[in-house]
């Protein structure tokens, strides 16, 4: 399938671009979003799951932190279309790996890698 468009290019077609949540997501995360509804760059989820991010809007203009889906539905989306569109296993690891790099933080997981370690990350405490 060496005709075969990229990835990006049939997933973007797929969701609409930004006439979507997914598509919005999709285009900030390869950098593409350039007209409004427009999200950032860097999206953080909060402790109950929420994927927050700033959104410039033709009305409204730029506003920080917008909720704008719970976690479990982005990855339930997204896992929805490498499914439909027969993505092989490289490209939805190429996906999801550009997901986890717009995602600035995740403070939903109880615990993450430098805890693990015994390391204590920039800005968070040691009280359990």
């Amino acid at each position: 399938m060496a005709n075969e468009r990229p990835w990006q290019d049939r997933a973007l077609e797929r969701l609409r671009g930004n006439a979507t949540i997914p598509g919005a997501i999709l285009l900030a995360v390869l950098g593409r979003a350039t007209t409004p509804p427009r999200l950032g760059r860097q999206a953080k989820i909060n402790h109950l799951g929420i994927v927050i991010t700033s959104i410039t809007t033709k009305s409204h203009g730029w506003n920080a932190n917008i909720p704008i889906c719970h976690k479990d539905d982005m990855i339930g989306a997204f896992r929805k279309l490498c499914d439909v569109l027969k993505f092989t296993d490289a490209d939805r690891i190429e996906l999801f790996k550009e997901l986890r790099m717009w995602i600035e933080r995740d403070d939903s997981a109880p615990y993450d890698i430098e805890e693990r370690l015994g390391i204590t990350p920039k800005g968070k405490n040691n009280v359990r």
